[in-house]
């Protein structure tokens, strides 16, 4: 059985604060597998199976190292989680959650079971290694910026937050911060700051840059820019995401490269 899960609402927020917004989230130690017999949906709503007289409850999960597949990143559990035998009907098994605590506390992903599964007393529940998959669906983030997001959340790995810079390319950046980023005309980055993080009419959550980004006046010509970047440093640094800007151009002394009001929104899914 494969099962893939996308993150809920509360690790997309925690995404945002901690890499955007220079708000820290402390990753837990442990996450726990546990199942639903109900979407839980990205607001954490879903009916888990019940503990009582059940022999139920959520399972630690060992997890292996991020990795990119088919240009999407992703990462996976590296031994199998088997439940407890059950001693009572557990009802039919039609979605999964992780979560931080082995009670209570937080969904971090969800997602629906390969095969919806009647689980009955005297059955056990298992699923086997490397196909318990949480997979980031969008498709800007950086190598450091996914690795870092994963193992946050799945690998107990604290990551201090920081200021954030828009950055400009004349090549595409890549998810491995390969592209050739402006160095002339007095050019620097200039730091980002970011508004309320909103849903989208598809649940996303997203937040936009709430005011305007303006970077130098030019001494000489740069460019065409052809994408746009997140930086985590005014110089160096890591690259966190990145897309193709609105329209290429090239920027003549004189000139500025400006990004409006909320015309750089981020999504995480």
């Amino acid at each position: 059985m494969t099962t893939t899960g996308a993150l809920s609402n509360y690790a997309e927020a925690a995404v945002l604060n901690n890499f955007f917004k220079k708000s820290a989230y402390t990753p837990q130690v442990n996450t726990y597998l546990a199942l639903y017999t109900s979407n839980p949906t990205d607001s954490d709503v879903g009916n888990e199976v019940s503990t009582i007289g059940t022999s139920y409850s959520r399972m630690p999960i060992t997890w292996g190292a991020p990795a990119l597949v088919d240009g999407k990143f992703e990462i996976k559990n590296s031994a199998d989680i088997t439940f407890a035998k059950a001693t009572a009907d557990w009802g039919l098994v039609t979605h999964f959650g992780i979560r931080d605590a082995q009670t209570a506390g937080n969904l971090l992903a969800y997602g629906a079971v390969e095969v919806a599964a009647d689980v009955t007393a005297g059955n056990e529940y298992v699923v086997l290694g490397t196909k318990l998959i949480v997979r980031l669906t969008g498709d800007s983030y950086s190598r450091f910026l996914a690795e870092a997001v994963l193992n946050m959340f799945f690998r107990n790995t604290a990551v201090a937050p920081t200021d954030v810079y828009a950055s400009l390319y004349i090549t595409d950046p890549t998810v491995e911060n390969t592209g050739t980023e402006v160095s002339t005309g007095s050019y620097a980055r200039q730091m980002i700051s970011f508004g309320a993080i909103t849903q989208d009419a598809n649940g996303r959550s997203i937040i936009k840059n709430s005011a305007a980004i303006v970077f130098p006046v030019a001494t000489a010509q740069y460019g065409p820019v052809t994408h746009v970047g997140i930086c985590n440093a005014l110089t160096g640094g890591n690259l966190f995401c990145f897309r193709p800007a609105s329209k290429s151009v090239t920027i003549q002394p004189s000139q500025q490269y400006k990004v409006d009001i909320n015309s750089m929104t981020l999504t995480i899914e």
